[in-house]
């Protein structure tokens, strides 16, 4: 019997985190610094300002891309494969397997996500992730009885709405002029961090200094509180 299961990327994903972390918010904060600073000139002190905010939009997109990743790796960890006496199945946690024999698999299609397998059942149908361990081995296995066939990748909205979202709210927030467009672009970057934190708890929590790691990104809520403040306050 062949057993494939997807090899967990969680100290990847933390070790990201960290990093990613902790730099964006030295540089926001040191950008910040700058420019409160009575030796620069307004021009380069808005330069720096607007470098800040920017480097703290990075980041909140940064966290929701890894939100995304450790949501996926947390699934995959509940799914294995398995191929034995001729049969191919999967196995989820909590849930009845999907099996039928190999020589009944219908269709086989791979993108950069991995395979997609259906069997002569419609409900019999799944995705094999490219992190299955011998993800290669697996696939030339399954290729003996049907034809990988290859697919087009279509980006899905869904994904990427949060993504546009936040690139929205902080074009609105930087660029408006009405104070109550302001205000709401800011209430709704407000929030959008404050979810990104929250989001990120499980995360932080598996980290070697994870009140260290709480408290950067509380600082960076409040920072960024400050600066909706002033951009608010800053127009008549």
């Amino acid at each position: 019997m062949a057993h494939y299961t997807v090899q967990s990327n969680s100290r990847q994903n933390q070790k990201m985190f960290r990093i990613s972390g902790y730099s964006l918010m030295v540089l926001m904060l040191l950008f910040l610094g700058l420019s409160q600073t009575d030796w620069l000139d307004d021009r380069w002190s808005h330069t720096l300002g607007w470098i800040a905010m920017s480097l703290l939009g990075l980041a909140l997109i940064g966290v929701y891309v890894l939100i995304l990743k450790e949501s996926m790796n947390k699934y995959w960890q509940k799914v294995s494969f398995d191929v034995v006496e001729n049969k191919f199945v999967r196995v989820v946690d909590a849930q009845a397997p999907i099996e039928f024999p190999l020589n009944k698999i219908s269709f086989i299609g791979e993108s950069r996500v991995g395979l997609i397998v259906r069997g002569d059942e419609p409900s019999k149908a799944f995705v094999i992730p490219r992190a299955v361990e011998g993800f290669e081995q697996l696939r030339q296995q399954l290729s003996e009885y049907r034809e990988v066939t290859p697919i087009k990748n279509k980006g899905s909205l869904v994904l990427i709405l949060p993504l546009i979202l936040t690139i929205g709210v902080y074009a609105l927030l930087f660029t408006g002029e009405n104070a109550s467009l302001v205000l709401v672009a800011g209430a709704a970057a407000l929030m959008f961090h404050a979810w990104a934190i929250f989001g990120m708890r499980k995360i932080w929590a598996k980290t070697s200094s994870p009140k260290l790691l709480v408290s950067a990104f509380i600082l960076s809520w409040l920072v960024l509180l400050w600066l909706v403040y002033q951009r608010f306050s800053s127009i008549p």
